[in-house]
C-alpha cells in the first residue's frame, strides 16, 4: 500500500502566514529605504533654508533709521507730561564711514510716580514693542525704583531701552540702530 502523503491545512496556513510576513517584511524594507531617502533630501532643504535665511544683507542705514523712526512715532502717542523726542543720527562708537540712528523718549508719569503708575506704562509700553515685532532682549530689572527692560528687533539691528523710575523724568526710551553705512 502506497501512502500519498496529502498536506495537511495546518501546513497550508503555516504557509500563508508565511507568505504574509515576508510580505510585510518586504514592504517595511521598502518604507525604511523611502524614509532614509526622505532623510537627505529634507537634511539639503533645511541646508538650503538657513543658508537662504543668514545669507542675506545687512540693513542698510536708511532702512534701520526708517524703521526705528516709525516705530518711535509710534511710540509717541504715548500720552506723558513734559513729553520730548527726538530723532538724531550719531557717529560715536561707530567705525569710521559708520553711523547709528537714535530715539529719544522722555515724559514724566501723570501722578505720583507710584509701583502701580510705572509697572502700568512699562506694560503698555512693552505691548506696544512686541506688537512692532521687537523680542524681549536682557529680562527686566529693577533696582532701587528703577525698572530697565530690553527689546530688540534683531533682523534690523535695532535695541530698544526702557527705564521707568521715579525720579525725573519717570520714563526714558532709547533706541539705537546698528552702526551701519
Amino acid at each position: 500500500m502506497v501512502r500519498i502523503h496529502a498536506p495537511s491545512a495546518n501546513a497550508h496556513t503555516r504557509a500563508r502566514v508565511h507568505g504574509r510576513r515576508a510580505d510585510a517584511r518586504a514592504a517595511r524594507r521598502r518604507m525604511i529605504g523611502r524614509v532614509a531617502g526622505m532623510r537627505g533630501v529634507l537634511a539639503c532643504g533645511l541646508v538650503l533654508l538657513l543658508a537662504c535665511a543668514c545669507g542675506g544683507p545687512e540693513p542698510s542705514f536708511e532702512q534701520a533709521a526708517r524703521f526705528l523712526r516709525d516705530d518711535g512715532a509710534a511710540l509717541s502717542r504715548l500720552s506723558l507730561p513734559g513729553k520730548t523726542t527726538a530723532f538724531t543720527r550719531e557717529t560715536t562708537g561707530c567705525p569710521a564711514g559708520t553711523a547709528r540712528s537714535v530715539y529719544r523718549l522722555t515724559g514724566d508719569l501723570p501722578a505720583e510716580p507710584d509701583a502701580h503708575a510705572m509697572a502700568t506704562v512699562t506694560a503698555i509700553l512693552a505691548s506696544d514693542l512686541h506688537r512692532m515685532g521687537y523680542q524681549e532682549g536682557d529680562s527686566p530689572q529693577e533696582r532701587f525704583g528703577v525698572n530697565v527692560s530690553t527689546m530688540k528687533k534683531e533682523s534690523l539691528g535695532i535695541v530698544v531701552t526702557v527705564i521707568v523710575r521715579s525720579g525725573r523724568p519717570n520714563v526714558e526710551v532709547t533706541g539705537t540702530t546698528a552702526c551701519a553705512s
